[in-house]
């Protein structure tokens, strides 16, 4: 029931305690310089067409697995987001908001609030309809001043039944794919399962395979 500056809440707040927030470009470029430091990652442009037919070729692709591989499209319900980057001098920093949209504090009056969501426009392209909405629901809560830095949009690979998506789609073709919003917790162990699979014939969670959606 504490009073924060700029914010509308008549009816007060929840609180959710133990909730984290992993900087995801942070840490992926930490873990990258790791594993170039241990000769472990090669990184170059990807041709398939250049691929030997003996290679093996994993897919990571997101939304994109569905234009290359049409066969497997009925999978994806594919849902477009947009979020907008502020600069809000009385947002709190010490915490994230949430209502109807979030406010995620990157620190120096600065935050990331989103997100939209659309299913027909499945470009990356940013829009003044996104942007109003963002607005929109901000000001909803929030009537302090604000400017807004940066605009960004994506897509996110959903699966129709919200699990990821893994296995062989053709002879040395295999998917790895739809860890959806939870992919920074389950990739890790979806990864080893996934190897398990590929390296000693170990079977896949049937939850999982895409032969849930395709028959090879």
């Amino acid at each position: 029931t504490d009073k924060l500056n700029a914010i509308n809440s008549p009816h007060g707040r929840a609180k959710l305690k133990g909730v984290f927030w992993l900087d995801t470009v942070a840490f992926l470029k930490e873990r990258r310089q790791q594993l170039q430091e241990g000769n472990l990652l090669i990184e170059s442009n990807f041709e398939e067409i250049a691929l030997p037919d003996s290679a093996v070729t994993i897919f990571c692709n997101g939304h994109l697995l569905r234009l290359s591989h049409p066969k497997i499209a009925a999978a994806f319900t594919p849902t477009k987001g947009e979020v907008m980057i502020i600069k809000a001098p009385n947002l709190p920093e010490d915490r994230m908001l949430h209502a109807g949209v979030f406010t995620l504090p990157l620190g120096d009056q600065f935050f990331k609030v989103g997100a939209t969501y659309a299913h027909h426009d499945l470009t990356e392209n940013t829009s003044q309809k996104g942007l109003k909405y963002l607005q929109e629901k901000l000001e909803a809560f929030y009537s302090g001043p604000y400017e807004v830095v940066e605009q960004k949009a994506g897509v996110r690979p959903n699966i129709k039944d919200r699990k990821p998506l893994m296995g062989r789609i053709a002879a040395n073709e295999y998917a790895f794919n739809g860890m959806g919003s939870r992919g920074v917790l389950m990739a890790p162990y979806l990864s080893e399962h996934f190897l398990n699979y590929l390296l000693k014939g170990d079977p896949l969670n049937p939850n999982w395979d895409l032969n849930r959606f395709i028959s090879i």
